[in-house]
């Protein structure tokens, strides 16, 4: 590897704007320092907690998910650490700032555009869905229709189709980081209903080189023309067509 690609990085890894939820991620040999300064302590590996993210001085700077991916099981196969936080730029702003000053012992600096997918690539990792069988043992997310978007009594229906039948269900705010963790393994599936074909064009041919399956809701390729979507691997997206049809 060249010298470059083994400084540890860092960067805001969500689309710019507003979001529900906004993530920061660390890649790099050796983290701690900055896992420390930000959480307070270690973590487990692969374990979402939820903490404060601290500022120097102590102060919080917002409050979150950090998830420790210790190498080589991560996306890029280097040791990787995700703060999962409230989507606003300035929020993820000072994240990133204050990563940058705890992590400049270690030489941690913002990674270039595309440097994440290029580590996963020099370290042979390839994205996978999923290898789930059962909706019971599954974690699936979905878009929720409000306020002068989208049926809001065919949304309740088809949560309270699916919401019995897997281990969670969880609300991310946008569809190409939905997509985008299920072509990872991080979701196993994913659904929503009202969606505009350039919230989805990018994230479902991560999902089919993944592996995946990606349909509309009737389970054929009219994504962009009915708009709505379902995802996931082969028998995950099959059984969670069968889930909503009765809803709709």
């Amino acid at each position: 590897m060249l010298p470059r690609t083994q400084d540890p990085i860092v960067a805001v890894a969500t689309a710019p704007g507003r979001g529900a939820v906004g993530i920061v991620r660390a890649s790099g040999r050796d983290l701690g320092p900055v896992m420390h300064a930000l959480c307070g302590r270690a973590l487990a590996a692969r374990h979402a907690t939820y903490l404060p993210f601290l500022a120097a001085d102590g102060s919080t700077i917002d409050q979150g998910l950090a998830i420790h991916f210790p190498a080589p099981h991560s996306y890029t196969g280097e040791e990787v650490l995700e703060l999962q936080a409230h989507g606003g730029p300035v929020v993820l702003q000072l994240l990133l700032a204050r990563c940058l000053e705890a992590g400049a012992g270690i030489g941690l600096r913002v990674a270039d555009p595309g440097e994440f997918t290029q580590r996963a690539y020099l370290n042979d990792k390839r994205l996978r869905v999923a290898a789930r069988k059962r909706l019971a043992d599954s974690v699936i997310a979905c878009g929720l229709p409000h306020l002068g978007r989208g049926d809001l009594k065919l949304g309740l229906r088809e949560l309270g189709a699916v919401q019995d039948k897997v281990a969670g269900l969880r609300r991310f705010g946008a569809a190409a980081l939905d997509l985008a963790f299920v072509a990872a393994g991080r979701l196993d599936g994913y659904w929503e209903r009202n969606i505009s074909p350039w919230d989805i064009a990018a994230g479902l041919i991560l999902v089919r080189e993944a592996g995946g399956f990606v349909t509309d809701l009737d389970g054929g390729d009219g994504m962009n023309t009915k708009k709505h979507i379902v995802a996931g691997n082969e028998p995950i997206h099959r059984e969670l067509l069968k889930a909503l049809k009765p809803a709709s």
